[in-house]
């Protein structure tokens, strides 16, 4: 029987943008409000954030049995074009805005827990490698290789802004586009801190 597993790789916050520290002589790392506020910037105080209590083995994954397939049915399936126009899904980048929400509490979403919340979206990236076989007969849905994402999360659990990148073998187009979507529209549990950059990785293969 064929089957496909994902298994999520990493989820590792890149930076955060809640310190209200002054930058200069302090040592980051050594008092001042890093000892009650997240780093500024990725490598500021990382050796002082609080070791995980909890486990979750990052090879945990999901299968999924044998049946893939297009799961439009005869005349439903929307154009091509409809489903690759992302323009309305702001690009993720680096450093895209530093603003900093003073008011904003201290309370962030650990790499544990992202990594829990996020494992429903492996069915969605399915869908995605399927709806990619609707268009192209080339496009075998029981393909292995893995999706980068970087994302913004904000305290609402909304996602603000997102990039994907594929490995080769998931080049389609559609794959990218529904992919990135699919984590865009992906809602996450509320937070009581400021915005955070995440990198994620998803690698899907045969089971």
């Amino acid at each position: 029987m064929v089957s496909r597993f994902a298994a999520p790789l990493a989820v590792t916050i890149l930076s955060l943008v809640a310190c209200e520290k002054e930058r200069g002589s302090i040592d980051p790392c050594k008092g001042g409000a890093c000892e009650t506020q997240p780093p500024c910037e990725l490598g500021d105080c990382m050796d002082s954030m609080p070791t995980l209590a909890r486990s979750h083995s990052p090879l945990q994954g999901t299968e999924i049995e044998s049946g893939a397939a297009c799961p439009h049915f005869d005349g439903a399936l929307p154009a091509k074009e409809t489903v690759l126009d992302t323009s309305d899904i702001p690009e993720f980048k680096k450093g895209r805005s530093r603003r900093t929400n003073m008011d904003s509490g201290e309370n962030l979403p650990q790499n544990i827990d992202l990594h829990a919340e996020l494992m429903p979206l492996q069915g969605r990236i399915f869908e995605c490698i399927d709806i990619a076989a609707c268009y192209s007969a080339d496009m075998d849905p029981f393909v292995s290789g893995d999706l980068e994402f970087q994302f913004e999360l904000e305290p609402s659990g909304n996602v603000s802004a997102v990039s994907v990148v594929p490995s080769s073998t998931l080049k389609d187009p559609v794959v990218a586009a529904c992919a990135r979507r699919s984590l865009f529209e992906f809602k996450l549990p509320k937070y009581d801190g400021a915005r955070i950059n995440v990198s994620y990785r998803v690698e899907i293969g045969d089971g």
